[in-house]
């Protein structure tokens, strides 16, 4: 196919080593950011063009068997004893799924969410309310990250620049009415 005359021998063994794994998997991510379309895009000037990567995690339940209540107990005991719970990361930017977990409707949406990277420069995190953490919060700035978040009393955002500046901190408490 390329006109190189290689021998199947000396293939062979090139093919045999332990390396051979880490190269064929090298080589797949190769090939999946060549192939990746970005599905999202943003004028110039729109704050949200900074970013390559716009991750999302959030989870989702559903109700299961009832008899399965001891391996999945769900949060709504009353209503759907048993429940699963889908956890999911996606990239919004290039519509790919980062992580996908299925756990017991009772865990922690923390528990799920997937190892940060060692920067997080250009990289906005939006989460729900079940991610509203502080150290969480800081641990994405450290690492020059920007997120936004939700809390269940008291609307968040929380935008941070790159290079661990922060650019924007507004906390607003909703009205209880």
């Amino acid at each position: 196919m390329t006109g190189l005359n290689v021998s199947y021998r000396s293939w062979a063994n090139q093919a045999k080593k332990d390396a051979l794994p880490t190269l064929i998997l090298w080589l797949w991510v190769q090939c999946l950011e060549i192939f990746s379309r970005k599905v999202m895009a943003f004028d110039e000037d729109s704050p949200f063009s900074e970013f390559e990567h716009i991750l999302i995690q959030d989870g989702s339940s559903q109700a299961v068997y009832d008899a399965l209540k001891e391996a999945f107990p769900g949060r709504f005991s009353t209503v759907s004893p048993a429940a699963v719970e889908l956890h999911t990361t996606m990239d919004l930017l290039t519509n790919n799924l980062v992580r996908v977990q299925l756990t017991e409707d009772t865990r922690s949406e923390r528990d799920c969410l997937p190892p940060l990277p060692t920067s997080m420069a250009y990289i906005l995190m939006l989460m729900d309310a079940g991610y509203f953490e502080l150290e969480l919060f800081a641990a994405i700035d450290d690492r020059e990250g920007s997120l936004s978040a939700r809390h269940l009393r008291v609307s968040t955002r929380r935008y941070s620049a790159r290079y661990g500046r922060m650019a924007r901190i507004s906390i607003a408490t909703k009205d209880k009415n």
